[in-house]
């Protein structure tokens, strides 16, 4: 499994990530749900490897070992470019999946020069649902009360609890295992991530514009119950370069989609 690295941002704060695959090959940056962590990004390991694909997954402010307050759009952006700029990185193909998606279109709009294309996974959109904590994170003592719940009771009931919100396809063990530690090193130092980000979608508020010469596509699956298909691509199908809907739901889709990610760059 991959270990975490952290980086000192400008302001004193730390910047958590993780890095599968070789330093030297082509470089991704992808940008984890909500809540969500850098370990997400071990989906990816045995392809990213095989492939001799570089893929940096951040932990965003409040997540995992990365530092709060919560960031915005545009302040994420600055902390992304920060970290690209440490390990010397010129130029990424951006992803985003779910939550990440308007964190990964800051991050192009903010640095266009340097964006080979951004791939979008079920990403939220302003007219979809901030998610399953939306209602709660009015309330942020609730929200992160209920967070520590869902924590406490998955590692009683097994991982299984936490894919099974997130899809109805039957995974392995090894694999339920890994999106639950995502889960849980989330929100293992503060719950100000979630809660951050959940108050965000939750509030009204504009997708990053990024410029016509970046690339953009889109992979949405049309079962998705977490975030509804139509919106997305009511919002986002004039400006896709392509759009691909498989017969998948949410985790689903990006489960299906992983390995043609990689082998796509």
């Amino acid at each position: 499994m991959s270990a975490t690295e952290t980086i000192e941002l400008a302001d004193g704060r730390q910047l958590e990530f993780s890095s599968i695959g070789p330093e030297s090959g082509e470089t991704v940056v992808f940008c984890h749900g909500t809540p969500g962590s850098c370990l997400l990004g071990r989906l990816f390991e045995e392809s990213a490897t095989a492939a001799g694909v570089r893929v940096l997954t951040p932990s965003r402010p409040g997540y995992g070992r990365s530092t709060p307050p919560t960031s915005g759009f545009e302040s994420w952006a600055a902390d992304c470019v920060q970290l690209l700029d440490a390990l010397s990185i010129d130029r990424t193909t951006v992803w985003g999946f779910s939550g990440g998606g308007p964190f990964a279109l800051a991050l192009a709009a903010t640095v266009p020069e340097r964006i080979q294309r951004v791939e979008l996974i079920a990403p939220v959109v302003p007219e979809t649902s901030g998610g399953p904590f939306e209602s709660l994170s009015r309330v942020p003592l609730l929200l992160g009360a209920v967070l520590r719940l869902v924590d406490w009771s998955t590692r009683i009931r097994g991982p299984e609890m936490i894919t099974g919100q997130l899809t109805n396809t039957s995974v392995s063990p090894a694999l339920a295992e890994s999106v639950a530690a995502d889960f849980y090193h989330a929100i293992s130092e503060t719950t100000a991530g979630a809660i951050g980000e959940s108050q965000l979608f939750g509030d009204e508020w504009a997708l990053p514009t990024v410029p016509e010469s970046v690339p953009l596509e889109l992979t949405h699956g049309r079962a998705d119950s977490n975030v509804r298909i139509e919106p997305v691509l009511e919002t986002l199908s004039d400006r896709c370069d392509r759009i691909t809907t498989p017969k998948n739901d949410h985790l689903g889709t990006l489960l299906t989609r992983r390995n043609s990610l990689v082998s796509g760059l």
